[in-house]
C-alpha cells in the first residue's frame, strides 16, 4: 500500500480520512503531489521599534519601501539603512493602508491611514490632510488623479478633486460640494475601499459595490449591476491575486473565505469551516498574498493561527512559527508581504517586533527558528478492518542541504492506532549528511493494528520533500 500526501481536509473527523491527509503544516503540495517545505525568512533590516509591523508598501514611482511600526513611518534602502519619515502619529496595532498616485505635474504622492487622519507624503515626511477630508479613515485608494477615503463607522466616503482656485486636480483638496458620497445599496457601513482595477470597490458589512468615473457631477457613481452579495467581515483580509479578490465575508449567513468570480462570491473555505467557526472573532483577521518559487498563496492570520490557501491547488495548509520551548505552533511570523521590484526581493514584516524579513524560497528557517514541516496522514487500514501486522514501512523523501557542514538533519516519526488519541513514542530518523539528498528509509517492528495514522515532522533546518509512504502488511 502506498500513501502520498493528498489534499488535507480539516472539516471532518480524522476517523473518516483514509486516503486523504489529516493535516499539512508549514509546507505545500506541489504539482506532483509531493509535500514540500514552505519558504523561510531571513532578517533584512530592523526598524528598532520593538513593536509589531503595521504596514509595508512598495512605492513603485520612487522605487522605495514605506513601513509602519509603533505608530511611526520609515523607509529603508537596499542595504537595510533605515530612515524615519516624520509626521503625525499613526495608530499602533492597526494595519496601515497605502495608496500611491501622482499629482497633475506627474510627481509622486502617497497617502496612508489606519483609523485616524489621512496623511500624505511626496517622498519625505508625512503631512496630515485637514477637514473637510475625513478625519478617521481606515482605507484610502487612488482612482484616476483622485484619492478616495472612507469615514470610519459610516456609509460615507470622500474624494479629492479639482481645486477651483487653480483649476487643477489637487490631492489635498477635499472640499468638493458633492462630498461625501454614500454607499447605499444596502444602507450598511463601509468597512473598506479597495482598488478594483479601473473601478473603486466599496465594501460594506452587507455587500460590495463598484464605483466608476463618470466625468459628471458627482464625478464617480456606482456602476449598475455591480453589487456583490457577500458582506465583509474582516476589512484587512481583502487582497488582490490571480486577477480577482480574496476576502473573509459572510455568505448565506455564515463566515466564509471567498474568491470573487465577477460579482459572484465563490466560497473556498469549505475545508476549514470548522476552523472559522471556532474563532471567537473574525473581524481582525489579516490577509496576505505571496507568490514565490512558482507558487502563490493567500494567507489568513487570526487569533494565533495562520492558514495558507494554495491558489493553484485550491487547498489549505496551516503555517506557523514553531515555539521550541513549548513544542507548539503559534501564528506565522511574517505579515504584510511586498515585492520590492527594483531590488528583486520579497519582503515582509514581523508580527512581534520591528524587523523586516526577506522571504527566501530555499531558506531552511525563519531567521534561525525551525520550520517544522509536518505531514499527518489519514487513517490507513489497507482496505480491511481486520487486525494486521505492519511488516515494514518505507519512507520516500528528499532533503536539501542543511545549515551546518557535515550535519545530519533529523525527522521524527510517530503513529497511533484504531482512532486512539495517544501517539506512540517518537522515533528519530537521520536524513543523512550533506550531499545525500534522495532518501529511502525502511522501518520494521511497527506492531499490530486495524487502522493507523502516521505523523512525520522535520526537526532540523533543512528543506524537505515528502514523496510518500509504502507499507507491506502481513
Amino acid at each position: 500500500m502506498v500513501i502520498k500526501p493528498q489534499k488535507p481536509y480539516y472539516n471532518i473527523d480524522p476517523v473518516s480520512k483514509q486516503i486523504v491527509s489529516d493535516a499539512i503544516y508549514d509546507g505545500y503540495r506541489d504539482e506532483t503531489d509531493s509535500l514540500c517545505s514552505r519558504f523561510g525568512l531571513r532578517e533584512f533590516t530592523d526598524l528598532a521599534t520593538g513593536l509589531p509591523g503595521d504596514g509595508l508598501f512598495w512605492w513603485d514611482k520612487l522605487n522605495k519601501p514605506v513601513a509602519v511600526s509603533g505608530g511611526k513611518a520609515f523607509t529603508f534602502d537596499k542595504y537595510g539603512v533605515v530612515s524615519e519619515l516624520t509626521g503625525p502619529a499613526l495608530n499602533q496595532g492597526t494595519p496601515t493602508v497605502f495608496a500611491a498616485g501622482q499629482k497633475i505635474d506627474n510627481s509622486a504622492i502617497l497617502f496612508c491611514c489606519n483609523g485616524k487622519n489621512l496623511n500624505y507624503s511626496t517622498g519625505h515626511e508625512f503631512t496630515q490632510v485637514g477637514s473637510p477630508a475625513p478625519q478617521n479613515s481606515t482605507h484610502v485608494i487612488y482612482q484616476g488623479l483622485r484619492f478616495l477615503g472612507n469615514e470610519k463607522d459610516t456609509a460615507r466616503f470622500y474624494f479629492s478633486d479639482i481645486d477651483p482656485e487653480t483649476g487643477e486636480f489637487d490631492p489635498t483638496y477635499w472640499a468638493a460640494t458633492e462630498n461625501p458620497l454614500t454607499g447605499d445599496t444596502r444602507g450598511d457601513n463601509i468597512l473598506g475601499l479597495y482598488q478594483a482595477w479601473e473601478d473603486a470597490a466599496v465594501w460594506g458589512s452587507d455587500g460590495r459595490e463598484l464605483w466608476q468615473e463618470t466625468g459628471g457631477e458627482p464625478p464617480i457613481e456606482m456602476r449598475r449591476g455591480s453589487f456583490c452579495d457577500a458582506g465583509l467581515i474582516a476589512p484587512y483580509s481583502v487582497k488582490r491575486a490571480d486577477n480577482t479578490f480574496f476576502a473573509l465575508c459572510t455568505v448565506d449567513e455564515k463566515p466564509a473565505v471567498v474568491r470573487l468570480v465577477g460579482n459572484d462570491p465563490q466560497v473556498i473555505s469549505l475545508d476549514i469551516e470548522r476552523v472559522l467557526d471556532n474563532f471567537s472573532t473574525l473581524a481582525n483577521a489579516i490577509g496576505d498574498v505571496i507568490s514565490i518559487g512558482g507558487q502563490s498563496f493567500y494567507i489568513l492570520t487570526n487569533e494565533g493561527q495562520t492558514w495558507a490557501y494554495n491558489i493553484k491547488k485550491q487547498e489549505w495548509y496551516r503555517w506557523s512559527w514553531w515555539n521550541k520551548h513549548y513544542a507548539e505552533r503559534e501564528a506565522f511570523l511574517g505579515r504584510h508581504f511586498i515585492f520590492a521590484k527594483a531590488w528583486g526581493k520579497h519582503l515582509c514584516q514581523s508580527r512581534v517586533d520591528g524587523k523586516i524579513y526577506e522571504v527566501v524560497s530555499d531558506a531552511t528557517s525563519d531567521n534561525g527558528n525551525l520550520i517544522a514541516t509536518e505531514w499527518v496522514t489519514g487513517w490507513a487500514d489497507g482496505g480491511t478492518t481486520e487486525e494486521k501486522v505492519l511488516a515494514w514501512l518505507r519512507i520516500h523523501l528528499k532533503r536539501a542541504q542543511g545549515n551546518t557542514a557535515g550535519s545530519e538533519p533529523v525527522m521524527v516519526f510517530k503513529y497511533r492506532n484504531n482512532g486512539k488519541q495517544e501517539w506512540s513514542n517518537e522515533r528519530q530518523i537521520s536524513l543523512g549528511k550533506q550531499g545525500q539528498y534522495e532518501f529511502y528509509k525502511t522501518l520494521h517492528s511497527l506492531g499490530q493494528f486495524r487502522s493507523r495514522q502516521f505523523s512525520l515532522r522535520m526537526t532540523d533546518a533543512a528543506n524537505l520533500v515528502f514523496a510518500g509512504i509504502e507499507m507491506e502488511f502481513s
